[in-house]
């Protein structure tokens, strides 16, 4: 499903690209109607990923784990969309565990250094995705809520980010279609390869005489 799934990923971000580049006005109906369909998938994946978050904080408080949940949240060990409709129930144990990740060293010398360096750059990165976080978010706001006091390069630049969601989200589609077309194909062959064990164990049987022929 790799190949399938960058190709309708790469399709969907260059017809959202065509869509920033010359509107909605001047794309052709297939594309206004393939970019209003990218743009409902969108905003269901982050309906589902609020409703979740909400979700999972509200077992959080009856856990009696809100600190860690927030904890979580504030160290950018947690995402929001991982609470959504594209996750599993270890949402949020890939990024923490790739953050507590210790790569291989040069020496003792070598991981040394990096022990006392590891907690100002685990600052610098939450910081960073905190303020790339805010930036976007008064940007989407600036643009779409007081269009008269945003410049058109601030909404470009909006469209462009958005333009990444439709692009992972056709890949996840994809991806979730292929997998699910293994469980299928797996079942069904199975089912198959079952049902001949079945048969030729039957035929083998009838074939060997029993003691009252014997």
């Amino acid at each position: 499903a790799l190949v399938p799934a960058m190709m309708l990923s790469a399709f969907t971000f260059v017809v959202g690209i065509w869509g920033c580049a010359v509107s909605d006005a001047g794309l052709p109906t297939w594309a206004l109607i393939y970019s209003h369909f990218a743009d409902i998938f969108c905003h269901a994946v982050i309906a589902s990923a609020i409703v979740g978050f909400f979700f999972d904080l509200v077992l959080a408080v009856k856990a009696g784990s809100v600190s860690t949940f927030f904890a979580q949240l504030l160290k950018c060990l947690d995402t929001i969309e991982a609470h959504g409709v594209m996750t599993n129930q270890e949402h949020g144990n890939e990024l923490a565990e790739f953050a507590g990740q210790r790569f291989p060293h040069a020496g003792p010398h070598h991981e040394a250094l990096h022990s006392r360096q590891r907690p100002c750059m685990d600052l610098m990165r939450t910081l960073f995705l905190w303020v790339v976080f805010c930036v976007t978010l008064w940007a989407y706001v600036l643009s779409s809520y007081f269009p008269k006091s945003s410049p058109k390069c601030l909404s470009v630049a909006v469209d462009f980010l958005g333009r990444f969601c439709w692009a992972g989200i056709a890949w996840w589609l994809m991806a979730a279609a292929g997998r699910g077309g293994d469980v299928l194909r797996q079942k069904f062959w199975g089912d198959i390869l079952q049902q001949e064990c079945q048969d030729t164990s039957c035929a083998q049987l009838a074939h060997i005489p029993t003691l009252q022929q014997a």
